[in-house]
């Protein structure tokens, strides 16, 4: 018997399947670095918490925070400090044996900004603004049919937006949402969902915590099946591109 217990307990810990009575320590660091908030880092941290505490009692799990400097944060999780750790890293191929990523709770893409008044059915065959040596510019060579404009600022770009010099101009969305409820209210609105799938994710390491990827992943779905997902995005004022979403917005 004790020779087949000691079995399971391998088999579960090769598939990376560990058992924390359902408890997980999530190290945040309150800056979100290298990501850039335009003042909106309380209200991701506030979503962020809501956000855990909500899949917490969905999935009957425990989940505590910590906050941590942005320069420790990634070391912390290696040292296992904490079990995950929320991030804006993305799963690209060169991270799959360090690290492992849940479904995006955030996104944090780049985002089509045009005038209020724009009837907008597609960027193909418009002039649109991004910003110079952006890697914005890589991913909207992809779209055929788009005429590029490269800008230094983010301000004068969305100036020409305003004054009909180009159709739109493209930023991350999270700026997109401070702009367009600060100073462009009113003359300027999202007009795409987020054109790539960068967001902030649960990390945990490779193969370690598992289940936690996926206890996150299952809470979310119902989250957004049930609503309150959404209703948390427009509490916090982070629902600009889901707005887009919804009303069907096409590249």
């Amino acid at each position: 018997m004790k020779g087949l217990i000691l079995s399971i307990f391998l088999f579960l810990a090769g598939c990376g399947i560990q058992s924390n009575n359902g408890t997980y320590k999530i190290g945040i660091d309150p800056t979100w670095y290298p990501l850039q908030m335009e003042g909106k880092d309380a209200q991701v941290m506030a979503f962020s918490n809501e956000i855990l505490q909500e899949i917490a009692k969905t999935e009957k799990l425990e989940l505590k925070t910590t906050r941590v400097s942005w320069d420790n944060i990634e070391s912390g999780l290696i040292k296992k400090q904490y079990d995950a750790m929320l991030s804006s890293k993305q799963p690209y191929n060169f991270y799959e044996k360090q690290f492992g990523f849940s479904d995006p709770y955030l996104m944090t893409g780049p985002v089509l900004l045009v005038p209020t008044n724009a009837s907008f059915q597609g960027m193909q065959g418009l002039e649109i603004g991004v910003i110079e040596r952006s890697s914005d510019i890589a991913l909207l060579e992809k779209t055929p049919g788009i005429i590029l404009r490269t800008y230094e600022s983010i301000p004068q770009m969305l100036n020409d937006v305003v004054a009909g010099h180009i159709a739109g101009g493209v930023i991350h969305v999270l700026m997109a949402e401070s702009y367009t409820q600060d100073l462009y209210q009113g003359k300027l609105k999202i007009a795409t969902p987020p054109l790539d799938d960068e967001g902030i994710r649960v990390v945990t390491l490779f193969s370690q915590n598992n289940d936690l990827i996926n206890y996150f992943n299952d809470g979310l779905k119902e989250l957004k099946k049930s609503g309150k997902y959404l209703n948390l995005l427009q509490k916090w004022g982070l629902d600009g591109s889901e707005k887009a979403s919804i009303k069907g917005s096409s590249l």
